[in-house]
């Protein structure tokens, strides 16, 4: 199952989805149900969350509890190419993430502690896969 975490640009989006809510450990979070997966407004709706303030264990527990497997995750900040036009879909192929910590000071994780099977996520063809990236540009 798929989820789609969308930005703030696809507002209004929400009219065609239906509503869930999802208890989780970090709070109650809104999903909508879509034709074949769900999708998260990762700012709320009404647009109520700054970037530092998205409960984002919240979403990524609701995400899981709904059995989504995959995301597809949107963004819409601004562009360091002035000759890119707008609204061009771009696939990432770069993270910077200097401090694996929250703006508060916390660990960037729900994982508190030590369990079975717990393990860092390695990929053969290093952070970003090429075969992925190759399926979303196809689309």
């Amino acid at each position: 199952m798929i989820g789609v975490v969308l930005g703030s640009a696809f507002d209004g989006l929400e009219a065609e989805l239906a509503p869930h809510a999802v208890p989780t450990a970090w709070g109650a979070v809104t999903l909508h149900r879509a034709p074949r997966g769900w999708v998260l407004f990762r700012h709320g709706l009404p647009h109520r969350w700054l970037p530092n303030q998205i409960p984002w264990r919240a979403h990524a527990a609701a995400l899981a509890e709904v059995g989504v497997q995959s995301l597809l995750v949107t963004s819409s900040v601004g562009l360091l190419q002035p000759d890119l036009p707008l609204d061009t879909p771009l696939v990432v192929d770069d993270l910077v993430w200097l401090d694996n910590r929250l703006p508060d000071g916390t660990a960037a994780t729900m994982f508190t502690e030590p369990t079975v099977g717990q393990g860092h996520l390695v990929l053969e063809e290093g952070l970003f896969s090429r075969a992925l990236t190759a399926q979303v540009e196809s689309l």
